[in-house]
């Protein structure tokens, strides 16, 4: 093939293919003359690298492919998105407002078929889903006067996938993404899990003020934001632990925890809401401190009231053996005997012999 031909081929590979989310982010928003800037730019990479590589000079196309669409987007304020499903027409892209519209386009400057991605950017915006006259391509118009809100979702392999616009959002079709709304004419027997999703997608939105995407997300970064509380809490009792020359961790179902103690105190001054204080783990050495010295002068107190019992246990055990013995030596004394031979007598034996010392007279 010659040279001129070569490059015809990769010029139209160029047109056909669909591309989205390149090299850039969602929020990498360029005006008009920088799109076309770059656009122009990467095309005459383009026609070089097809004397050098077709391969590269392909790849490097579906990036062209993206800048022209996102140019055209924000030119003509409309775009279309295509995959293994029907195309949408996304009309009137400047009623979403400045920030947002701009992202919307930003998308559109993709690799491959993830751009189909940017519809979700149109979760819980007002838009009109209808088809056109041909009832070839869906067309959301973000500016009829017959517009209602629209709801995202989202499915993956496996997963249930909605009636109206939607497209593939990977290149094998295993993952999806699309746009349902009360615009949209459904058949109650063949669209009964849309309206299902619907119906729960409005009550959603009643409820919380957000669409079933937006508060999943919500959910999302509620959790992440607890989570990382509480790792900023282990953190602190690890710190504070450091400092006492103490092994602090989470134990798990093998290995128990370890310098519980202060993992309690983080907790306890943490909290369960709110900000972690900056000197957190200061507050979790201090607070172990103080329980520390608590525990120590507790138990001083507690071997000083025992000593106190054994001591007075012990005086009042030496006053009982005095008594007795006082009153052994009285009662051998009247029974003649000593105290030794006294004690040697059962009970029975000493009754018998203070009878005697009575009838004898010496008692």
């Amino acid at each position: 093939m010659s040279p001129k031909g070569r490059k015809q081929k990769v010029l139209k590979n160029i047109c056909i293919h669909a591309v989205c989310f390149g090299r850039r982010t969602v929020t990498d928003c360029m005006n008009t003359r920088d799109y076309k800037t770059e656009a122009d730019e990467l095309l005459k990479r383009v026609v070089h690298l097809e004397q050098v590589s077709s391969d590269t000079a392909k790849r490097e196309g579906f990036i062209l492919d993206g800048l022209r669409r996102a140019q055209l987007a924000q030119e003509e304020d409309k775009v279309f998105l295509s995959g293994y499903a029907m195309g949408v027409l996304i009309l009137n892209i400047s009623a979403l407002g400045q920030e947002k519209a701009s992202r919307f386009i930003a998308g559109c400057n993709g690799w491959k078929s993830h751009t189909n991605h940017v519809l979700s950017v149109l979760d819980g915006e007002k838009g009109e889903i209808r088809l056109n006259k041909a009832g070839t391509c869906w067309v959301i118009d973000l500016a009829s006067p017959h517009s209602t809100t629209m709801f995202a979702w989202t499915s993956g392999p496996r997963q249930m996938r909605f009636s109206g616009p939607r497209l593939n959002t990977t290149n094998g079709g295993a993952h999806w993404c699309g746009l349902v709304s009360e615009t949209l004419s459904l058949h109650p027997e063949k669209s009964k899990h849309t309206l299902a999703f619907l119906q729960k997608a409005k009550e959603t939105f009643a409820v919380h003020g957000m669409t079933p995407m937006q508060w999943n997300r919500h959910q999302d970064e509620l959790e992440m934001a607890r989570r990382t509380r509480a790792n900023e809490v282990v953190q602190a009792a690890v710190e504070a632990g450091k400092r006492d020359g103490v092994v602090v961790s989470l134990g798990n179902w093998l290995s128990p925890s370890l310098g519980v103690v202060y993992l309690e105190a983080a907790e306890h001054i943490a909290g369960t809401e709110g900000s972690l204080p900056a000197d957190l783990a200061d507050q979790v050495h201090a607070s172990v401190a103080a329980k520390r010295q608590v525990e120590e002068e507790a138990k001083i107190m507690a071997e000083l009231e025992a000593e106190a019992t054994r001591l007075a246990e012990e005086k009042a055990k030496a006053e009982a053996d005095a008594t007795r013995r006082s009153e052994v030596a009285v009662a051998s004394k009247m029974a003649g005997v000593s105290p030794e031979a006294w004690e040697a007598l059962s009970p029975k034996q000493q009754r018998l012999a203070l009878h005697r010392a009575r009838l004898s007279g010496r008692i």
